[in-house]
């Protein structure tokens, strides 16, 4: 980033009121670490990336015979229990480590209260196509989690998770498949040395075998009680699937066309707003808010969302309070922003533009006085992508 814009984005910490240590602390925490290519070089959406195609095929299956089912002979993990050490046993190693799925399930695998509501689809995206998985009970949500985020052992799983996009998942079933097409191409030459050579060099191109899939809930967005936001339950539950898939999938989009995916609250407030957008055809700042804890801004609810995304700004300090006005200075102005322009256009569009602009700023540029001035400026330089 080049130095006059790190000057200014340094005035304007420092017009908010606070210590020179926290405002170097604040200027190294929302460094903008997106690699923007100009848009006009760039065709969307983008090809789905390899392993759509095979997810495609367990979407085919789910159809057939039900999602679970049809994943429990693909994914690996979902042939163990939950179970305290388990990925100590040696039938885990073998499985997770090497590829060796055991014959039947281990201790019958892992257990759903409701395998049947577990859903499976490709949500198209400019990023291309993603596999999503949806559950309908927080019993299996958390059980799924823990299956594929901790290797099958009971670990807690916070309220406030009801989402997941899990990246760079090894699937063995791809590399099996490769192995079949080696074995079958050198025919009785084959031997298992070559195949450990052809391996070696599959390795090297992650692509061929990492996956990237989202998994949700349908819990209340957040763990926000719905009579906090004034709507209704039943209501709130179907819109908080649609914030959860849209914020999962604009990570996967910032991945894709900026290089990065970050536990920080800049990456959270693009994907709340990407998410709002979708459910509610605009930005309201104070739901955001209400989501990561600051509801009561300047007050900071323990438990929020905030807390997650902090990196080495600690709680109680300077640099936290800091943190905490950027936060809600730039959701109020890109509430503003989005109010002067979601008239003129469908919520895909507004959604996708703004994903494209906000990547553009770092998170005290969104606090600055006129901020939304600026976001407006860039939104209307941002061609429309919406596919």
């Amino acid at each position: 980033m080049d130095t006059e814009r790190i000057e200014k984005r340094r005035e304007i910490l420092e017009s908010l009121g606070s210590d020179s240590e926290s405002v170097g602390a604040l200027l190294s925490y929302n460094d903008s670490v997106y690699e923007i290519p100009p848009y006009d070089t760039i065709s969307l959406p983008l090809d789905d990336e390899p392993h759509v195609a095979v997810w495609s095929e367990y979407y085919d299956e789910a159809r057939d015979i039900g999602a679970f089912e049809a994943l429990k002979k693909h994914i690996v993990q979902f042939r163990f229990p939950i179970r305290e050490g388990i990925d100590a046993s040696t039938e885990y190693a073998a499985a997770v480590r090497k590829g060796q799925f055991p014959e039947s399930l281990f201790d019958n695998g892992l257990q759903l209260e409701r395998p049947d509501q577990l859903e499976l689809y490709l949500y198209p995206t400019i990023a291309g196509q993603v596999p999503v998985l949806v559950t309908h009970d927080r019993h299996d949500f958390e059980s799924l989690y823990r299956a594929i985020l901790h290797k099958s052992n009971p670990a807690p799983v916070l309220p406030s998770v009801g989402a997941v996009i899990i990246a760079g998942y090894n699937n063995w079933d791809r590399i099996h498949r490769l192995k079949d097409v080696f074995r079958n191409g050198m025919g009785a030459l084959y031997t298992d040395a070559h195949w450990s050579s052809e391996f070696t060099r599959i390795r090297q191109t992650p692509s061929l075998f990492r996956d990237t899939f989202i998994l949700l809930s349908d819990d209340w967005y957040s763990g926000v009680n719905p009579d906090d936001l004034g709507v209704d339950g039943t209501d709130w539950r179907a819109r908080s699937v649609v914030i959860r898939r849209e914020h999962e999938c604009t990570h996967y989009i910032t991945r894709r066309l900026f290089g990065s995916m970050r536990n920080n609250i800049l990456d959270e407030l693009i994907a709340d707003a990407a998410g709002l957008i979708a459910s509610e055809g605009q930005f309201n700042a104070e739901s955001f808010l209400h989501f990561i804890g600051l509801e009561n801004y300047p007050d900071y609810r323990s438990g929020g969302r905030l807390e997650h995304y902090l990196g080495d700004v600690e709680q109680g300090t300077a640099a936290f309070d800091l943190l905490k006005t950027c936060v809600a200075r730039a959701a109020r102005n890109v509430e503003s922003a989005t109010e002067n322009r979601r008239d003129s256009m469908d919520a895909k569009s507004l959604k996708i533009r703004l994903i494209l602009t906000l990547v553009q700023f770092t998170l005290e540029e969104l606090a600055a006085d006129n901020a939304d001035d600026s976001i407006i400026e860039v939104f209307d330089s941002v061609p429309d992508f919406s596919v």
